[in-house]
């Protein structure tokens, strides 16, 4: 059950001192803007499974952006 939303645009509400951006560092790797937008709408409870949604191989470094994204 979901008990609490923040919609934050543009850093209102929550600074963050590191915006490490795994998400978005991930859709980068595909040119395909169709998959980006429909990635947006998906279930996607790893970064490895946001990856498989995008149709891309994980990176190297998929083990330092889970611990971003976690942080």
């Amino acid at each position: 059950m979901i008990e609490v939303v923040i919609f934050d645009l543009f850093g209102t509400l929550v600074h963050l001192t590191r915006d490490s951006r795994p998400y978005f560092r991930l859709c980068r790797q595909t040119r395909n803007e169709r998959r980006i937008r429909d990635s947006q709408t998906i279930r996607a409870e790893t970064l490895l499974d946001f990856c498989r949604s995008l149709e891309i191989d994980p990176p190297a470094d998929i083990s330092q952006l889970q611990r971003d994204h976690r942080r």
